[in-house]
């Protein structure tokens, strides 16, 4: 993670994705940053974290696929 900071600089958003939601929790408390997965919260939870991505508020993630579900269903 700190590697690809350094290569596309602070303006770059990027996700981590991890096969287990265990795994994503992990990783998400170990570097301090949001968690994306099936059972994170309600579908307004769930929208909230994916508009901060898509506005470049939050710019790392650690999810498994259902972020990139859930980005491919909003169209970005």
């Amino acid at each position: 993670v700190a590697a690809k900071r350094r290569k596309y600089r602070p303006r770059a958003q990027i996700i981590v994705y991890y096969l287990t939601i265990d795994e994503t929790k992990r990783l998400a408390r170990l570097l301090q940053y949001s968690a994306y997965y099936r059972k994170i919260g309600l579908d307004e939870e769930k929208a909230r974290i994916v508009r901060s991505f898509t506005l470049g508020i939050e710019k790392l993630y650690i999810a498994t696929n259902m972020l990139g579900l859930r980005l491919n269903a909003t169209g970005v």
